[in-house]
């Protein structure tokens, strides 16, 4: 990724693992007010099911923000882990639709992003200018 998006860019990345932590402390009644403790299908409050959506919630928070230090780092697998992330949090927000809609707008973008730049040659999806 270019330079000049490259911080940008991690930082949309960061702020959106970031987020996914209010649904790990909602599924975990760790907070409350922000989002619901149940998925938009309903369950029990508590219940495993719950307790295991809420940890995948920390675990895509972990990957996100793994993801933005590897971009900013230049890794070479931070799409990979991004695009991970993104298609996970994908379903965990659609899940919890009446709370995380807005995430599903943010994870496609991510997605499309992700997609445009792997069918770009590699030399230019880094940024540099010569092929070697």
């Amino acid at each position: 990724m270019r330079g000049k998006w490259r911080y940008p860019v991690a930082a949309v990345v960061a702020a959106h693992g970031l987020i996914h932590v209010t649904g790990f402390a909602a599924a975990w009644r760790l907070a409350s007010g922000t989002v619901s403790s149940t998925p938009s299908f309903g369950g029990q409050p508590g219940s495993p099911l719950v307790l295991v959506l809420g940890a995948a919630w920390a675990l895509v928070a972990l990957a996100f923000l793994t993801s933005a230090s590897g971009l900013v780092m230049r890794n070479s697998w931070w799409p990979r882990v991004t695009q991970g992330a993104a298609l996970a949090s994908l379903i965990l927000c659609a899940l919890w639709w009446r709370d995380a809609s807005f995430g599903i707008g943010i994870d496609v973008v991510l997605i499309l992003i992700l997609a445009w730049m792997h069918g770009r040659p590699r030399h230019l999806a880094e940024g540099r200018a010569d092929a070697t």
